[in-house]
């Protein structure tokens, strides 16, 4: 993706994330309360995942 190391644009993302990804951490607008709304199913489903990594065997 754009700003992070990669080329792909954000207008080709197809995701209720995009909003939240490709917004400024610094001097930006604030999300608004519709964005805000349309990420939290999504960040929600993110949170709920179990754990995926695995001990590792020293």
């Amino acid at each position: 993706m754009n700003g992070f190391g990669g080329q792909r644009p954000w207008n080709d993302v197809s995701t209720t994330l995009a909003a939240l990804l490709n917004h400024p951490d610094d001097d930006g607008p604030d999300l608004t309360p519709i964005q805000c709304a349309a990420i939290l199913p999504r960040l929600q489903e993110i949170a709920d995942q179990p754990p995926t990594h695995r001990a590792i065997d020293v």
